[in-house]
């Protein structure tokens, strides 16, 4: 069966199933006609003699948290895992081509080991580098994507592991001012 016959074929079981009406001109709407409005009935009011209650907000416990304050993140850190994620997609995105050269037939013999190598995060272009590539430009290539992998990683650990835990310590004696607000109220305090 010709190409042109599978798409006849699909378009007579879309047209048979429903999924796509078609319209004459004498079918459609004219677009200056409009529908005619439609009116709701109005709500019927309330009797006279019940009273209309309004509920009070009732004010909520404070419920202290169960863990410490939660940690920020550097900008070390976040940079770090940028840096890490566009070079990792950038390399996917490289071995998913490499296969698709390799698989259509090309003179490409190593392109799909070359490409599923990339694949894997920060050691998989060192390996592909290593054993796969056929040329220098490639070797080169895949040791950019490597490198900056391994860059990234660095970078986010070394901001993970310089920022310390937060602590809630107590303002220091002395004078001062402080201000915060908590779920059940206000906090101002002036020191002298």
């Amino acid at each position: 069966m010709g190409m042109g016959n599978r798409i006849a074929l699909a378009w007579a079981v879309v047209f048979a199933a429903g999924l796509v009406t078609t319209t004459t001109r004498a079918e459609s709407p004219s677009p200056l006609t409009a529908p005619p409005p439609a009116y709701a009935d109005p709500a019927p009011a309330p009797p006279a003699d019940v009273p209309i209650v309004y509920a009070q907000p009732q004010p909520q416990p404070f419920v202290a948290p169960t863990s410490g304050p939660r940690r920020a993140q550097s900008p070390a850190a976040t940079g770090g895992l940028g840096i890490f994620g566009g070079m990792y997609a950038w390399s996917f995105m490289s071995g998913m081509f490499a296969i698709i050269i390799g698989e259509g037939g090309s003179r490409c013999d190593r392109c799909t080991p070359y490409g599923r190598w990339l694949f894997l995060p920060a050691v998989g272009p060192f390996v592909s580098m290593a054993r796969e590539s056929e040329t220098r430009q490639g070797r080169i290539y895949a040791g950019i994507l490597g490198s900056g992998q391994v860059f990234g990683l660095l970078v986010y650990a070394i901001g993970a592991l310089t920022e310390g835990p937060r602590s809630q310590a107590p303002l220091p004696p002395g004078p001062g001012f402080s201000f915060g607000i908590r779920p059940d109220g206000m906090d101002v305090t002036l020191r002298f």
